[in-house]
């Protein structure tokens, strides 16, 4: 496949060697020249359309989130490790570097995310030239997953380079460049971070009102996807009230868990992929640094799991060097998962209900979850009538139950606002230590070099 690269927004494109592969039509540098075959490899019909969106090597396989994941502090790498990452965005990432994060080399996190986000546009600006009539439920259906999937990426890119967002009221703070049409040679600036939400939940309102409540295939979302990424959305911006409807909502629709004294806690990836509690399937990028033969788990967190619960076995496998290795993963192989899934909106719920005071409420729905992540008969419900107690045992939970989930990142940004939940991250390499204050700018990363270059727009601070 060849990479197009266009020179003035500085954002990496692979449109026209997907379509050529999609259509099975040869494709050279003289196609942008050659206006009579346009109609050869451009999409036309709802049947393309389709096909552009169900490219699930790019749509549900290079998702954003590993990068948050290399610097969230759960994963630790020994010193040669380190030292032998060849890529040195991963390096930097990792020490959490305050400048020259890139050195020259791009960020796969923005530009495969914009890839998609130009696919996407070109979608809902075809379903725009084609009638509706005669074809509602197809029609609704792809522009719905559209504004899915431009929606997760949106919000996907804020996490790394916007600021934790706590509700409206953000006007001066810097959000991202929200492209929402085809022209690739528009120049965008930044757009501030109460317009950069506004869009992702506008796009995911109107996903959900055209979405089907059900799919035939796990990589296509519907209904209640849209609402468990409304619930993950409304919870990373403290909106406990969206939150716990959304995932009431969910949960109304999708209640289903695994038992996890049902699986082969000896198998190398104990999870099948596309499980019972799996609604909308996603992976993330996967860094050198996150691969299970060479990564470390914390042991402060490998430890915070009890004997009897089943997750110490589920998730992890032990070396011979008595080193942690993740196994857990939804996906049901080495690469992380980053989709929809049952377990997160128990978790959603059960805070959301804590933090308004319905503390028994809360820890009946996160009970109901652990149960059926000990061996059976050897979980004791927790129970507390203090709401600081529930609170910190929720966040213990979701922790150590969405580890490698894409989400760690984001929950260190929301709770180091306060300061009953901050958090200190440190490292130590080769005798150096590297620390990652609550708050510190640094929890935002900056605006690659590439699109600085050519797309010039005001940079994060570090």
């Amino acid at each position: 496949m060849k990479r197009v690269y266009n020179n003035k927004t500085g954002t990496a494109f692979i449109l026209i060697g997907c379509i050529c592969m999609l259509f099975n039509v040869a494709c050279t540098d003289s196609w942008l020249e050659a206006k009579p075959d346009k109609a050869l490899v451009l999409p036309r019909s709802l049947k393309d359309y389709q096909s552009l969106l169900d490219n699930t090597a790019e749509f549900n396989n290079l998702l954003t989130g590993g990068l948050g994941e290399v610097g969230a502090g759960d994963f630790l790498l020994s010193d040669n490790d380190y030292l032998g990452l060849a890529s040195p965005l991963e390096r930097n990432v990792y020490v959490w570097k305050n400048e020259n994060v890139y050195e020259g080399e791009p960020n796969p996190e923005w530009s495969y995310a914009y890839e998609r986000i130009l696919k996407v546009n070109i979608v809902l600006e075809g379903l725009d030239k084609i009638t509706r009539t005669g074809n509602e439920q197809q029609w609704d259906h792809l522009r719905g997953s559209a504004l899915f999937f431009r929606a997760l990426d949106y919000f996907n890119l804020a996490q790394l380079f916007c600021q934790p967002y706590t509700g409206p009221g953000a006007a001066t703070a810097l959000g991202l460049p929200l492209r929402l049409n085809a022209n690739v040679n528009e120049k965008k600036g930044r757009s501030n971070l109460d317009d950069t939400y506004g869009q992702i939940i506008s796009d995911l309102e109107d996903a959900y009102n055209l979405l089907p409540s059900s799919q035939d295939y796990k990589t296509r979302p519907n209904k209640v996807a849209a609402d468990g990424l409304l619930a993950r959305i409304y919870l990373s911006t403290g909106n406990y009230e969206r939150a716990l409807f959304h995932s009431n909502r969910f949960l109304l629709n999708q209640e289903e868990l695994i038992d996890y004294n049902d699986l082969n806690i000896n198998a190398n990836f104990p999870i099948a992929v596309l499980s019972d509690e799996v609604v909308f399937h996603g992976n993330m990028i996967m860094y050198t640094a996150l691969l299970n033969n060479r990564h470390q788990v914390s042991r402060e967190l490998f430890d915070s799991y009890e004997t009897d619960d089943l997750r110490r076995n589920v998730f992890f496998a032990s070396t011979e060097n008595s080193l942690i290795r993740f196994k857990g993963s939804y996906a049901g192989s080495r690469t992380f998962f980053v989709g929809i899934a049952t377990d997160e909106q128990y978790l959603i719920k059960a805070e959301c209900l804590i933090r308004q005071q319905k503390i028994a409420e809360g820890l009946t729905v996160l009970n109901k979850l652990l149960r059926t992540r000990w061996k059976k008969g050897a979980y004791i419900d927790f129970v507390t009538d203090d709401v600081n107690e529930a609170l910190h045992f929720v966040l213990q939970e979701r922790r150590k139950q969405l580890l490698a989930r894409g989400v760690r990142w984001s929950d260190l940004r929301r709770l180091n606002v306060d300061p009953r939940f901050e958090i200190t991250l440190n490292r130590t390499l080769s005798g150096m230590s590297h620390v990652l204050s609550p708050n510190d700018p640094r929890y935002v990363l900056p605006i690659p070099d590439e699109e600085m270059l050519n797309n010039p727009m005001e940079q994060n601070p570090r």
